[in-house]
C-alpha cells in the first residue's frame, strides 16, 4: 500500500487514518530501477545509468518499477508538483539540478514537515481544538459532496449504457422539455432529499451543466481505458480489430477494438471512435499505431494479429446515403437507390455488390455530375466523389466487382457461420474449407489468395478431432513445422494436443499449463486471433444510435465516452469502485468550487 503505483490509483488522502499510518510507517520504496541513458556532449557520448545510493542521499526520494522513474514520497502523500508527484522522473543527466531545485520549494519542505508530525502529538492541536473539528467538518462536507456527485455520475452512466441524449434544445429552469439527463436528475431528487435540498440550495456546483458533464464524461472514458490497458499488460498475446465509417454528420470515424485473453476466456474491448486527419492508408496506419504505442511499449511481439475491413462498393453506398443532394442526382441518372443499411452491417451485402455491378456505368455519371455542379459540393464531397471516380474506372475494382458478384451468395453463407462471438480459428478452418469447395468453380486460386496468411488456420488443424486418431499413429510432424515457422515464439517440444478455447480452459481449470506450456502457449495465439471485424460492425451500429441526425455535432471526446459506456457497459460494472475513481480524476482537472477530496 506505500508503493507509488498504489498511491497514485488511491490517493493518500483517500485512505483511512489507520491506513495513512500504516503507510508512513512502511515508509518509501526504494527499488533498483533500471534506467539506462546516452549523453552526447561535442563529439563524445557517455552512457550514465541509475545508481540506487541516491536514496541513501535524498531520504525522501522513491521509486516506481511500474514507471521506472522516481518520485518524491511527501509530494506524492500531500500533493505538490506533477514531476514528482504524477510523472516522475528519469532523466538521469538533470537529476542532480532538479533534485536540489525541488529541495528548495516551498511545497517540498511543508510536505517533508507534515509528514515529520504526521500522527504524533502536535502542540497546535492540543492548544487549538477548533483546527480538528475543522478538519471534521471538512471531510464531512466532502463526503456529502462526494455522495451528490455520486449520484450525478449514475444519471450519466445510465444515459450512456442505454445511449439516450443528455441534453435537450432547452435546458433552463423554466423548461418543459430539458432534456434526458436533467429530467433524471430531476426524478432522482424526488426520490433523494439530499440531491433536491444540493439542486435548490447550491449556488456554486450543481453539476449539471454542459461543462460538468463533459468533464465527468472524459473522466469515465480515461477510467475505462485505464482498466483495459491494465488488461492488456496481463495478457500474454494482442490482437487489433479497425474499421473505418462515416457517421451521421459526414466525419470520418475510424473505431479501435483489442481482443485479448481475460481469465481463460477471449474479450474484445471497444477503445475508442478517432477521426483521422485523412483517409489515406499513411494516415490510417498512423492513428492505428499510435494507439497501438500506449500498449506495447518495448514489447512489439506481443501483437500477434490484425483484422482490418472495408470494401469500395461500401463506400459508395455510404456515399450517397449521406447527403440529400447526392441521392437526387441518383434518383435522376441510376433511377434505382443503393441500400442504405450497409454502414452499420459487419458483412459485405449481396444487393449492394449486385446493384454497383449493374449500375456502374450510370454511377460513373453520377459521380461525373457532381464534380460538374460544384455549387451543391463542399471540398470533403468533391474528394469523396473524385475518389469514388477512379475507383469505378479502375481494372482491379471492375475485375474483383464481376467476382464477388458471382460468388457473394456462397459468401452470405460463410459470413452468416463466421458472425458468431466466440468462434475461434479450428471451427473458421472447416468453415472456410467448405467455402472454397463450393466457389472452386469460379476461381479457386483468388479464393486462396484472399486468405492468403492461414498459419492460424494451420495451427488449428493440430486440433481437429477426427484426425486425432491418426495423430496417434503418425504425428502430422509438417503441420507442427510450419506452425512454428508462422509463429517462431513457440518452441517444437509439444504433441498431443486436443482442443481449442475448451481445451485451453480444461489445461487451465486442471493446473496443467505449466507441463504443457508450448502447447498453451499456442491455444492462447489461436484463441487471440479474430476471425472476423464483427466487434468493430457492432460498433458502428452503437455510433448510429448516438450520433443521430439530431445529435450531429457532437465533439469527439464526447461521442468516445458515451460509445464507452454504451459498448461496455457491463465491462464497467466490473471494475471496482468505478464512480469513486471518476471522482478523483474529476477532482483533480482543476480547482473546485466544491471539496471532494478528504484531508
Amino acid at each position: 500500500m506505500n508503493s507509488v503505483n498504489c498511491l497514485l490509483n488511491k490517493s493518500f488522502s483517500c485512505h483511512t487514518l489507520e491506513e495513512k499510518l500504516k503507510i508512513k510507517e512502511l515508509g518509501r520504496q526504494t527499488p533498483d530501477l533500471v534506467i539506462n541513458q546516452t549523453i552526447k556532449s561535442k563529439n563524445r557520448q557517455f552512457h550514465r545509468k541509475f545508481n540506487s545510493d541516491v536514496y541513501k542521499k535524498h531520504t525522501w526520494l522513491c521509486g516506481c518499477t511500474v514507471k521506472n522513474a522516481l518520485f518524491c514520497f511527501p509530494c506524492l502523500l500531500f500533493g505538490g508538483e506533477e514531476l514528482w508527484t504524477r510523472l516522475g522522473t528519469d532523466d538521469i543527466n538533470h537529476l542532480s539540478h532538479r533534485i536540489s531545485k525541488h529541495e528548495r520549494s516551498k511545497i517540498h519542505m511543508r510536505n517533508v514537515m507534515n509528514l515529520t508530525v504526521f500522527g504524533k502529538t502536535s502542540i497546535a492541536l492540543e492548544l487549538d481544538s477548533a483546527y480538528r473539528k475543522t478538519i471534521d467538518l471538512h471531510n464531512q462536507t466532502v463526503t456529502h459532496n462526494r455522495y451528490i456527485l455520486n449520484l450525478i455520475i449514475n444519471c450519466i452512466r445510465f444515459c450512456g449504457a442505454f445511449e439516450l441524449a443528455l441534453r435537450g434544445h432547452d435546458e433552463s429552469e423554466s423548461s418543459s422539455n430539458p432534456g434526458v439527463f436533467r429530467g433524471l436528475i430531476n426524478f432522482s431528487a424526488e426520490l433523494d432529499s439530499a440531491l433536491k435540498s444540493h439542486l435548490d440550495k447550491s449556488t456554486v456546483f450543481k453539476g449539471t451543466s454542459k461543462t460538468i458533464q463533459n468533464e465527468l464524461l472524459q473522466c469515465m472514458l480515461e477510467v475505462s481505458q485505464e482498466q483495459i490497458s491494465k488488461e492488456i499488460k496481463e495478457a500474454e498475446f494482442l490482437a487489433v480489430i479497425a474499421d473505418e465509417t462515416s457517421d451521421i454528420a459526414c466525419i470520418y470515424q475510424i473505431v479501435i477494438v483489442y481482443r485479448y485473453i481475460v481469465n481463460g476466456k477471449p474479450v474484445e474491448r471497444f477503445w475508442a471512435f478517432l477521426n483521422p486527419s485523412n483517409h489515406n492508408a499513411a494516415s490510417l496506419a498512423s492513428i492505428i499505431l499510435n494507439q497501438l504505442g500506449h500498449h506495447l511499449k518495448d514489447n512489439e511481439h506481443k501483437l500477434i494479429a490484425q483484422t482490418y475491413d472495408g470494401a469500395s462498393v461500401m463506400r459508395i453506398c455510404t456515399f450517397f446515403s449521406m447527403s440529400p443532394q447526392r441521392t437526387a442526382i441518383l434518383d435522376a441518372i441510376v433511377k434505382k437507390r443503393l441500400p442504405q443499411s450497409v454502414p452499420t452491417r459487419w458483412n459485405f451485402h449481396s444487393r449492394s455488390v449486385n446493384t454497383v455491378f449493374e449500375y456502374r456505368e450510370q454511377l460513373i455519371e453520377c459521380m461525373q455530375a457532381i464534380l460538374d455542379r460544384n455549387e451543391i459540393a463542399n471540398s470533403n464531397t468533391l474528394a469523396q466523389a473524385s475518389g469514388q471516380l477512379e475507383i469505378l474506372k479502375k481494372n482491379t475494382f471492375i475485375f474483383w466487382l464481376t467476382f464477388f458478384h458471382k460468388i457473394m451468395p456462397h459468401v452470405d453463407m460463410l459470413f452468416n457461420q463466421l458472425q458468431k462471438r466466440e468462434i475461434d480459428s479450428v471451427t473458421a478452418k472447416g468453415n472456410i474449407e467448405a467455402f472454397e469447395r463450393e466457389v472452386s468453380r469460379i476461381r479457386n486460386s483468388m479464393t486462396k489468395d484472399r486468405y492468403n496468411f492461414t498459419g492460424h488456420l494451420v495451427a488449428a488443424s493440430l486440433f481437429l478431432q477426427d484426425k486425432f486418431a491418426h495423430y496417434d499413429k503418425q504425428f502430422p510432424e509438417n503441420l507442427l513445422k510450419s506452425t512454428c515457422e508462422c509463429y517462431p515464439i513457440l518452441e517444437t517440444e509439444f504433441r498431443s494436443i486436443s482442443g481449442a478455447l475448451c481445451l485451453f480452459q480444461f489445461m487451465t481449470n486442471n493446473n496443467v499449463c505449466d507441463t504443457f506450456s508450448e502447447c498453451v502457449k499456442l491455444l492462447k495465439i489461436l484463441i487471440t486471433i479474430p476471425m472476423t471485424s464483427t466487434e468493430a460492425e457492432r460498433c458502428f451500429s452503437t455510433l448510429k444510435r448516438i450520433k443521430t441526425f439530431l445529435r450531429n455535432s457532437m465533439g469527439q471526446e464526447r461521442l468516445a465516452a458515451l460509445a464507452m459506456l454504451s459498448i461496455e457497459k457491463d465491462f464497467i460494472m466490473q471494475i471496482s469502485d468505478f464512480n469513486g475513481k471518476v471522482i478523483e480524476k474529476f477532482s483533480q482537472i482543476k480547482n473546485r468550487r466544491m471539496d471532494f477530496l478528504f484531508k
